[in-house]
């Protein structure tokens, strides 16, 4: 595992017997923007479609949900879930942040509340990690 919140988190899934898959496989996006000294050799155009990547941190099958780990939730990182969630809208995904922050440099907006905007389903902190998965689970 990667981070120590991953690790913490996989630690209370295995204790709380909730099967999982860590790093199920990668799914492809696509998403449109403009790439950095970059230009359509044809036309010129700097707004392009990419072909991304995407690897979600954990897969709870009883569920069918995949579920998204993160410390601090960058611009890249909220980049890739709107275009995961535009080209596969048949997958779910939570987010759970270690510990609450703010979107952009005012910080007006906090992560969960990006996240909620956006229909994605999102917690904070271990208690908040534990009340959703007693919810989910009901352990």
């Amino acid at each position: 595992m990667r981070s120590k919140w991953e690790r913490k988190v996989a630690q209370w899934l295995t204790d709380h017997e909730v099967q999982y898959h860590y790093e199920p496989g990668q799914f492809t996006f696509e998403q449109t923007g403009k790439i950095r000294n970059t230009q359509c050799y044809h036309c010129g155009e700097r707004e392009m479609v990419t072909v991304r990547k995407y690897t979600p941190d954990f897969y709870l099958p009883k569920h069918d949900l995949y579920l998204e780990t993160k410390g601090r939730f960058m611009a890249d990182d909220r980049k890739i879930l709107v275009g995961m969630a535009d080209s596969n809208p048949w997958i779910k995904i939570v987010m759970g942040f270690q510990k609450p922050g703010w979107v952009g440099k005012r910080g007006v907006t906090s992560y969960e509340d990006w996240c909620f905007t956006r229909g994605i389903r999102a917690w904070t902190g271990k208690g908040g990690f534990e009340e959703w998965m007693y919810e989910l689970e009901g352990v």
